[in-house]
């Protein structure tokens, strides 16, 4: 193999990275002068460019950032003037003509950072600072309309077979392990097995530790599971969390989504079964059991003043189960669920003295939080029913006292679940019930329609019926194994910046920090199918290590399939989808017309030369000076 080396940088990727830093800055400096000059956005927005303009804030350029950052590259590479660098420029895309999809989302998120106009403008710099720079530089900067960078590390692949080709690219938290021990995550090392969920099948499997880097930001998200004690977790802004919704990075979490989190007994788990209420561990729990109670005979029971006694008969033997056990663990009363004729259920609890004890306690509770959470769950089991329609969910509770309908409206939005409304079902008239007529009143209706608010019903209240709970394996994962947050905040580092450790995993890339599931952290893995050539290897600047790539057609088939990827979300559905699929991100097996004259013009790249006193930036002329002397 030839002594020199052919170094590949990702134009696109470092670009925005500058871009993005300088963003940042702009906007912590407006976030100053509108605190002390106590402007609005807008104005605070012209100021800044006013103090720039006049030299009274400094904020690097990002075309300047993107010099230093690139030259910082090539250091650690240790480059010399043997090596050839070829700087990949991203030109469009002949990708979206067969995808309209393909990096549609990535423009919405450039705009949700800053407008089209100031994007225009940086890219329009850009374009200037390499027309500069190209006459003077001793790198290539190659270039071609419709041709991503991609295209060009992966026919670079191919052409240089006997050169060395690198493609260069970008504490307190506890990790469970394969065996169930936890282990910091500043401890874990390459090689470590980590606990790890499949979410496609609901299974639990392992993960072997790939990679392992520090990475320095600005800002933290501190994720809150308990009101009352402090934060869960501390992480960065794009960390991936696995809720109702899917991933969702840190810092678009809600307090209305429920983190899967993985209990110590996860050898244990079924994704089928429904969340067994814990046995009395403190008073909350204690007053949640008289609520439950309390729920249940105002929708089914039947209450004796004058014998004392307390009465259920309903068709549901789960639902009496759990009235017997709390009696037995209120009371120490063993109350006998009795088998009748016409195929319901019933239970009796007759002792006087525990009457009076009872009607005591509830006067007493019935306005603290668990006591509602448990009322709530007591009369759902009496007299609500969950259904789903096309993949959704809603919770519909019938009883003929709209007051008492409209106050359990009351006790749902008290538990962040609002998105209900109650309507009439039916008039006054005669009914048949168990053979006998009854006049029956005028029937009401409580609805909840919110897939994420009858989860959250499920995993606030808990009730008994098992049959009243959804069905899907992936609702029930959360009822059974899911946290509900509490609270989210955003913070940002006084001082420095905050330091946080980053893991690369195998299949199936998620792992469980402090309890809550997690995805290994987001990184494109397009050029890491470029391994498959003996020749290539792949430099992270971060790590400052070579990347070791021991499936790289496996890589390729992820991606194929519908792997999470940063360009394509979706699954192909269909032989056309995978035949386009395939077509999209396989770089081993590029379009002719696109591989031809990349080709042609890497064959025929000129040997040029470095003249450092034309380049702009004093500080990156002084870089490669000592670069290459």
């Amino acid at each position: 193999m030839d002594k020199q080396r052919i170094i590949l940088l990702d134009e696109g990727f470092i670009k925005h990275k500058a871009i993005f830093s300088y963003i940042a800055q702009l906007k912590e400096n407006r976030e100053k002068l509108i605190q002390s000059e106590n402007v609005s956005e807008e104005v605070a927005r012209r100021m800044l460019e006013i103090k720039m303009r006049n030299n009274l804030i400094f904020i690097p350029k990002p075309t300047l950032t993107f010099m230093r950052m690139v030259v910082g590259y090539l250091k650690r590479l240790n480059v010399t003037s043997d090596d050839k660098i070829i700087l990949a420029i991203d030109f469009g895309s002949w990708r979206k003509k067969l995808d309209e999809k393909y990096k549609q989302q990535r423009k919405g998120k450039r705009e949700e950072k800053e407008s089209n106009d100031f994007w225009m403008g940086i890219y329009k710099e850009f374009n200037n600072l390499y027309e500069r720079i190209d006459p003077y530089i001793n790198w290539n900067l190659c270039r071609r309309y419709l041709v991503e960078s991609d295209d060009w590390a992966a026919v670079t692949a191919k052409v240089f077979t006997d050169k060395e080709i690198i493609l260069c690219l970008e504490g307190k938290t506890k990790i469970k392990l394969k065996n169930g021990k936890s282990k910091y995550i500043r401890n874990i090392v390459k090689g470590d097995e980590v606990l790890s969920y499949n979410i496609n099948d609901k299974t639990y499997t392992s993960s072997k530790v790939l990679n392992k880097w520090e990475v320095k930001k600005e800002k933290a998200v501190r994720i809150y599971l308990n009101k009352n004690k402090g934060y869960s977790i501390q992480c960065g802004e794009n960390h991936l969390f696995y809720t109702q919704r899917g991933w969702v990075k840190a810092k678009k979490l809600l307090t209305t989504d429920i983190i899967q989190y993985n209990k110590e007994n996860y050898n244990r788990w079924k994704h089928n079964s429904v969340l067994k209420f814990k046995q009395p561990m403190n008073n909350k729990e204690n007053i949640y059991r008289f609520g439950y109670l309390f729920g249940a005979y105002t929708g089914d029971g039947y209450i004796h003043k004058k014998s004392k006694s307390i009465h259920i008969e309903v068709n549901d033997y789960d639902f009496l189960e759990r009235i017997k056990m709390y009696w037995r663990d209120l009371y120490n009363y063993n109350a006998n669920i009795t088998d009748s004729t016409n195929g319901y259920y019933s239970l009796t609890m007759s002792s006087s003295l525990i009457f009076d004890k009872y009607q005591e306690q509830i006067n007493r509770l019935k306005n603290s939080r668990p006591f509602k959470k448990g009322f709530l769950a007591g009369f759902f089991d009496a007299e609500g029913n969950m259904s789903e329609t096309n993949g959704r969910l809603s919770i519909h509770i019938n009883n003929t006292n709209l007051k008492l309908l409209k106050n359990i409206q009351i006790y749902l939005k008290e538990l962040d679940i609002n998105k209900g409304n109650i309507v009439k079902t039916s008039d006054a008239k005669i009914r048949e019930i168990k053979g006998k007529n009854y006049k029956c009143k005028k029937i009401f209706r409580l609805n909840i329609y919110q897939t994420y608010q009858v989860l959250k019903f499920f995993n606030d209240c808990k009730p008994a019926i098992k049959r009243k709970y959804p069905k899907w394996n992936y609702h029930i994962n959360f009822l059974s194994n899911g946290k509900r947050i509490k609270k989210i905040e955003t913070i940002r580092c006084k001082y420095s910046s905050f330091r946080f450790h980053e893991l690369e995993l195998e299949k199936p890339h998620t792992y469980f920090a402090n309890g809550l599931l997690c995805h290994n952290c987001s990184s494109d893995q397009d050029w890491q199918m470029l391994c498959a050539y003996e020749n290539v290897k792949i430099f992270s600047p971060i790590t400052k290590k070579f990347k070791e790539v021991k499936n790289p057609l496996g890589v390729l088939a992820s991606k194929i399939n519908g792997d999470i990827s940063d360009n394509l979300l979706s699954a192909p559905s269909s032989e056309r989808e995978f035949s386009i699929r395939n077509k999209i991100v396989n770089l081993l097996e590029l379009p002719e017309e696109i591989e031809k004259p990349l080709k042609e013009e890497l064959l025929n790249l000129p040997l040029k030369n470095l003249y450092v006193e034309k380049l702009p930036y004093k500080s990156v002329r002084e870089e490669l000076k000592k670069l290459y002397t």
